[in-house]
């Protein structure tokens, strides 16, 4: 409050002087018009407003280190496997994404303050979603288990990628079944908390 009364108080000095010594005007018309002066300059102070936080445009590129992962997952088990993986992508367009193959790419084009609207641009499929909610077949990685029916002998593992309460949580999709043989001998989940 001080130090609003201080500057309404040194704007009316200013206009007061300016209208008494330079303009030329009477004592009695400064004093009516650097009153003037002042409620107008405080008018404008306050429809100014504070300025606005801008948000500014940012882009996420993430490269897995597949070969290490799917090793300690025990999803491949030689580094002979994570070539032939590679290898085959060869045989694959360029154009066409894999997520073993390629950067995971997306650009956040904006975003309200209150985080309830979101644009983003998801690079690696040339499309617009709302949210970081991102899922990719891992092909041709896949799990096996014994048994008599083909479509449940095989399933396949997926990537996936999303927003979490203290940022972008990653991982990795596997069968309940498969998990459930496997889950004492990879690594544990790493927690925030």
């Amino acid at each position: 409050m001080g130090e609003n009364c201080s500057r309404l108080s040194a704007h009316f000095w200013i206009f007061y002087v300016v209208l008494v010594y330079v303009a030329g005007l009477s004592v009695r018309q400064s004093i009516v018009l650097a009153v003037l002066f002042t409620s107008a300059s405080r008018g404008l102070e306050r429809a100014a407003g504070k300025p606005l936080r801008r948000f500014t445009p940012y882009y996420v590129r993430i490269k897995p280190r597949w070969h290490l992962l799917l090793a300690d997952f025990k999803l491949i088990s030689k580094p002979e496997e994570w070539h032939a993986i590679q290898e085959s992508f060869n045989e694959k367009p360029s154009s066409e994404y894999r997520v073993l193959r390629d950067v995971l790419f997306f650009t956040v084009v904006d975003q309200a303050e209150d985080f309830e609207r979101t644009s983003i641009y998801w690079n690696n499929h040339r499309c617009f979603v709302s949210n970081v909610k991102f899922e990719e077949d891992m092909e041709p990685i896949q799990v096996e288990r014994e048994s008599d029916v083909e479509f449940l002998r095989r399933s396949g593992v997926r990537f996936f990628m999303k927003v979490g309460m203290d940022g972008y949580k990653l991982g990795i999709r596997v069968a309940d079944w498969w998990w459930e043989e496997r889950k004492a001998s990879c690594p544990k989940r790493l927690s925030s908390s």
